[in-house]
C-alpha cells in the first residue's frame, strides 16, 4: 500500500524530490499545481494535502482535495480563509504544532539513525551567524535546512 505522490518544488530540486520517492513533480515558478493536478487525476482530485507553505495554500488546495480528503498544515496562517469549500466536501483539516521537546528529537534522531529518515542540510553556519542565517531563510532559494553549528569551549582548571 502506497501513496501516489505529487509535489511542487523549483527546477533545480526535481532531482531531490525524486530521490526522496515524489512520483509527479510541479514546478511551482512555471505551473498552477491546483491545474497540474485536475488535469493529471481527470478531475477527480486527491486525497490529502501537506502544507507547508502557507499563504493561501489551504484556501486553492481545498479545490483539489476529494470529499472526505484531508488537509494537514504545519505552518501558522495570519490570513482568514473560508472553509466552506471543506465544510461541503466535508474535508479534515488538521492543524499541526508541535511543542519542543527533548523526547521529540530523541525520537527524530533513532530515525534518522535507522535510516528512515533523511534530514535535508543546505549548508551549516556556525552561531555566531545565526542573523545571517535568518536573512538566508527568509529570502528563499535554500535546498533544506540551515543548521547552526554550536561548539562549546570549555576550560577547565585543573
Amino acid at each position: 500500500m502506497g501513496a501516489y505522490v505529487f509535489t511542487t518544488c523549483s527546477a533545480k530540486n526535481h532531482d531531490l524530490v525524486k530521490k526522496l520517492g515524489a512520483d509527479f513533480i510541479i514546478d511551482y515558478q512555471k505551473k498552477d499545481y491546483i491545474a497540474v493536478i485536475e488535469r493529471e487525476t481527470q478531475g477527480k482530485g486527491i486525497d490529502m494535502v501537506l502544507d507547508t507553505i502557507g499563504g493561501e495554500t489551504i484556501q486553492k488546495s481545498l479545490q483539489i482535495i476529494r470529499s472526505y480528503g484531508r488537509l494537514v498544515t504545519i505552518v501558522d496562517h495570519d490570513t482568514p480563509q473560508s472553509l466552506l469549500t471543506a465544510w461541503a466536501k466535508n474535508i479534515t483539516i488538521h492543524f499541526v504544532f508541535t511543542s519542543q521537546e527533548r523526547s521529540k528529537l530523541d525520537s527524530l534522531r533513532k530515525l534518522i539513525e535507522q535510516g528512515q529518515l533523511f534530514p535535508i542540510i543546505d549548508r551549516v553556519m556556525p552561531l555566531a551567524e545565526v542573523a545571517k542565517a535568518h536573512q538566508l531563510a527568509e529570502q528563499g532559494g535554500i535546498r533544506g535546512k540551515i543548521a547552526i553549528s554550536i561548539i562549546l569551549n570549555i576550560i577547565s582548571n585543573y
